[in-house]
C-alpha cells in the first residue's frame, strides 16, 4: 500500500508487494492503490504513532513532525521524551494516517506497521532534517536556531500496509505486505 515517503515519491516504489483484498474482493491495480494511498497520506497533517512502553502498556501519540520519502517515514520528537527510550528498546510501531472531519460512508485511513530506528548517520540526518524542514517550516526554524541537540529523529520502514476505504463498502480494506529486500 504505502511505506511512508515524502514529496511525490511513491512509498511502495521499488518494493515487491503482495495485496490481500478484504472478503475475497478483487484487488485494485497495485499502481492505482499506490497512487491513492500516496495522495491520501500526503494530505494528512498528523499521524498517530503507536508503540509499547517499557512496562508493556500500548500507547499512542500524535505527531505533526513527519515526512514521507520513498519507502521511509522520518519523524522527530524531543530527545528527552519517554517514547524515545521505549521505541529504542522495542522498535515495532505502527503509524496511522487519518484525515479529520470525514463522513462515515467515505471513511478512509492508512495504517503502516513496521520498525522505527534512530537516524544516526550524518548523511541520513542531513536528508531527514532537510525533508522535515521542507514539510514543516517550524521544524526548520527550530533546527536553525537550536540544532539537533534536543531532537531525536527516527526512520520508519513499513512491513505491512492497510488501506481502509468505506467508499468501496463498509469495512473495505486492502492489505499489503512489503518486502524489505529491495536491494
Amino acid at each position: 500500500m504505502f511505506a511512508i515517503a515524502i514529496l511525490s515519491a511513491t512509498v511502495l516504489q521499488g518494493f515487491p508487494v503482495t495485496c490481500h483484498p478484504n472478503n475475497g474482493e478483487s484487488v485494485m491495480s497495485t499502481q492505482n492503490l499506490k497512487s491513492e494511498i500516496d495522495e491520501y497520506v500526503n494530505g494528512v497533517p498528523f499521524l498517530a504513532l503507536a508503540y509499547v512502553r517499557s512496562d508493556g502498556t500500548p500507547v499512542q501519540r500524535t505527531l505533526g513532525s513527519f515526512v514521507r520519502h520513498e519507502s521511509t517515514v522520518f519523524f522527530s520528537t524531543r530527545s528527552d521524551a519517554a517514547k524515545v527510550r521505549d521505541i529504542e528498546s522495542n522498535p515495532r510501531v505502527s503509524l496511522l494516517f487519518e484525515a479529520e472531519n470525514q463522513q462515515l460512508a467515505a471513511w478512509k485511513n492508512v495504517l503502516l506497521i513496521g520498525k522505527a530506528l534512530p537516524v544516526t548517520t550524518d548523511s541520513e540526518l542531513k536528508q531527514a532534517t532537510e525533508l522535515l524542514g521542507a514539510r514543516r517550516p517550524r521544524f526548520k526554524e527550530r533546527i536553525e536556531k537550536e540544532g539537533l541537540k534536543n531532537t531525536r529523529l527516527f526512520r520508519f520502514e513499513a512491513e505491512e500496509i492497510e488501506f481502509l476505504d468505506y467508499a468501496k463498502g463498509a469495512g473495505h480494506r486492502e492489505k499489503i505486505s512489503v518486502s524489505q529486500d529491495h536491494t
